[in-house]
């Protein structure tokens, strides 16, 4: 009867590697990650769900939009800045859905996941790269150039943008960080900020709603080499009006719970960060890097200084990397069922 039994799982033994290497087989070659944090630092306008640019003339900076962007009659990137390569896919206009719109004209590959839809001066010849899809584990298709390992990636996109925001709204005040305000000016102070250079400062919905609502002046105090994030509570920011007039490329604010934020004329020029609201941006433009869960182009988004840098700062103390793939789950699950198999036939 033991001898038996040890041939028995003998035989086991030799199946559960050949099933493994099956499930191996079956998994991608490798994960596609993606990094809040760098594309933060990469796309003046990020918008994980829908776009709409039809009120504005361009997009001075890179943008991505994860679901379908009405471009009206404008242009992409024309500040210049070089294709960004995240998740398998580059460019410099990056469509989860379809494009609609007369694309005049711009920079870097524009990449569209469904069908682009464009007037007659479009000009974009062999930089458009359509038909992708949005499965990251898809194989590419219509013409998509060599390189593209998938469709773009535009669930991992909004799934990072939404842990990098609560692991940040999860951050305590840092020492020196603070806020003062007189006579509608505002000035907000990093300090020294942590061992990483990042500063945090968290406003309750109280303070936040008096600064965004009342044609105030918003003033940052950053320290060298420093990066200030400010939480910001509260669900629904409408008619905004707050100002920020200087360039602040290493601030950023962190609209966390906010579901609504809609600005009015006035310029803001620093870097917001709301992946669960919808967004209207300032009639008056912005500077920096803005993230929503859908835009609206009230005004144009551009870059800081004439060049092609948006957000500056350091985030990369913080996690903004995406859940391990649903596939890996499957080849880890896969694995332990096997194991646990073996382990009832031993015990039978």
């Amino acid at each position: 009867m033991r001898a038996a039994m040890e041939t028995r799982d003998q035989m086991i033994s030799l199946r559960i590697p050949a099933a493994a290497a099956l499930i191996l087989a079956a998994a991608p070659a490798s994960a596609i990650t993606i990094d809040a944090a760098n594309l933060l630092n990469q796309f003046a306008l990020v918008s994980l769900g829908d776009a709409d640019a039809s009120s504005v003339n361009h997009i001075e900076g890179r943008a991505y939009v994860g679901g379908n962007l009405n471009i009206g009659s404008g242009y992409a990137n024309s500040d210049g800045a070089p294709d960004v390569t995240e998740g398998g896919v580059s460019g410099a206009l990056i469509v989860g859905g379809d494009a609609t719109g007369t694309y005049q004209g711009g920079v870097g590959t524009v990449v569209v996941g469904g069908v682009l839809t464009a007037g007659s001066n479009n000009n974009i010849g062999a930089r458009l790269v359509t038909g992708i899809g949005t499965d990251p584990d898809a194989p590419t298709a219509n013409g998509a150039a060599a390189g593209f390992t998938g469709g773009v990636p535009v669930a991992d996109v909004a799934a990072a943008f939404e842990q990098l925001s609560a692991d940040l709204a999860a951050m305590s005040d840092t020492a020196g960080a603070s806020i003062s305000g007189v006579n509608g000016n505002w000035t907000i102070s990093s300090g020294a900020g942590d061992a990483n250079g990042l500063a945090v400062l968290n406003l309750d919905a109280a303070t936040a709603g008096l600064m965004m609502n009342g044609l105030d002046d918003l003033t940052f105090n950053i320290s060298t080499d420093v990066t200030l994030v400010v939480n910001v509570l509260g669900a629904t920011y409408d008619s905004a009006s707050l100002r920020v007039n200087n360039d602040t490329p290493a601030a950023l604010l962190n609209f966390y719970e906010a579901t609504s934020l809609t600005w009015g004329s006035v310029p803001y020029n620093s870097s917001v960060l709301a992946p669960y609201a919808a967004i209207s941006t300032p009639g008056g433009g912005t500077r920096g890097s803005w993230v929503g869960a859908s835009v609206d182009m009230g005004g144009e988004v551009r870059s800081f200084n004439g060049g092609v840098e948006v957000f500056t700062g350091d985030l990369s103390s913080v996690s903004s990397e995406v859940p391990v793939p649903a596939a890996a789950w499957l080849l880890l699950g896969g694995l332990g069922a096997l194991a646990a198999a073996a382990r009832r036939r031993r015990a039978a």
